[in-house]
């Protein structure tokens, strides 16, 4: 059981550290625009909310343990990428890619947690999960 949280408890708190720190990185660049501020988080938004949605819908058709991997080594070249690019452009492709890489972390960790388990493990553990 401890083992279905240590991921998920590492992804957490990587994502919300960075929530906090591009927005100081952006400010460290000199802007102050809020538009600019906003923009960072509003981008990943984009992306992640509809795209969780529909990997939700195709988790039953893919490998769940590949893309669960996938995600496992793109998301820290992600993270890689917000040390070594220092313009507003990068750092906002960057948050788009975040949203895209965590919409395909999510939804296939949650499912993949609860294969081959009856409907009342199944509740038992996403409960305890989330």
């Amino acid at each position: 059981m401890v083992n279905i949280f240590i991921i998920p408890f590492i992804y957490a708190f990587i994502g919300a550290s960075l929530f906090i720190a591009i927005p100081l990185q952006i400010i460290d660049l000199g802007v102050s625009n809020p538009f600019i501020l906003g923009l960072a988080g509003t981008v990943f938004g984009i992306f992640y909310a509809p795209l969780c949605i529909l990997q939700s819908l195709l988790s039953n058709r893919i490998n769940k343990r590949v893309a669960i991997l996938s995600v496992s080594i793109i998301y820290p070249f992600i993270i890689l990428g917000f040390l070594l690019f220092n313009n507003i452009p990068a750092i906002i492709m960057l948050c788009g890619s975040m949203g895209i890489v965590l919409s395909m972390f999510w939804p296939t960790y949650q499912s993949h947690i609860t294969i081959r388990l009856d409907p009342a493990q199944t509740t038992h553990i996403l409960q305890a999960f989330n």
